[in-house]
Parts: structure tokens; sequence; C-alpha cells
């Protein structure tokens, strides 16, 4: 949408998170009790949104000579 009203794309910002609800309680907030399936779906869920935004910025970044896509990490 943004390309086809403005033309270019500048500037994106991710901030890709899987569902989540944080709880203090949980066994996924300590680094003792989480379990290597969680931190992948979180990871999964935060990198992989990251990659496919890259991916569809990048035909339109290179075809005007740049853009700046910035990720920001909530965990």
């Amino acid at each position: 949408a943004t390309l086809t009203r403005w033309g270019r794309i500048d500037v994106a910002v991710s901030n890709a998170l899987p569902a989540y609800a944080f709880s203090p309680s949980a066994p996924y907030a300590a680094a003792a009790t989480v379990t290597l399936a969680h931190l992948r779906q979180q990871f999964d869920g935060a990198a992989g949104g990251l990659l496919h935004l890259a991916q569809a910025l990048l035909p339109a970044f290179e075809r005007q000579g740049g853009g700046a896509l910035v990720a920001i990490g909530t965990n």
C-alpha cells in the first residue's frame, strides 16, 4: 500500500513477535526453566518476521538506491 501510494518506502520498523502473554511465574520467564522449544518459538517468530519483512522490502530498496529497516527486540 505504501509503495502504491507514495512510490517508495524509506524506513520500515519490525517489532515481530508471536502471540505472547508475559507472566513472571510462567516456566518460560526464567533461564532456569525455559524450554528449548519455547525459546525456538520466540526466536522463529521474531527473526522470521524480520526476515520476511526484509525480503519483501529488498526489491523496493534496491530500486530506489537504499532504505532502512529498524528491528526492535522485546525479549
